[in-house]
């Protein structure tokens, strides 16, 4: 059972790393940048709505 155990911690161990390293290889990737992706919108009567790529921020004139 110890053995299990110890097999169970090393493997929780490893995934964590993966799971880490990704998330640093990603951020690396996209220079920190974040983006958002929307796949659904309700504009109910009345509202307004924007369709196309909205861009805020620097280097806008």
């Amino acid at each position: 059972m110890e053995q299990v155990k110890a097999h169970y911690s090393g493997f929780n161990k490893l995934a964590r790393t993966y799971t880490a390293q990704m998330e640093a290889l990603r951020k690396h990737r996209n220079g920190g940048r974040q983006t958002v992706t929307v796949q659904h919108v309700n504009v109910e009567n009345g509202g307004q709505a924007i369709v196309g790529n909205v861009q805020t921020g620097e280097g806008r004139t």
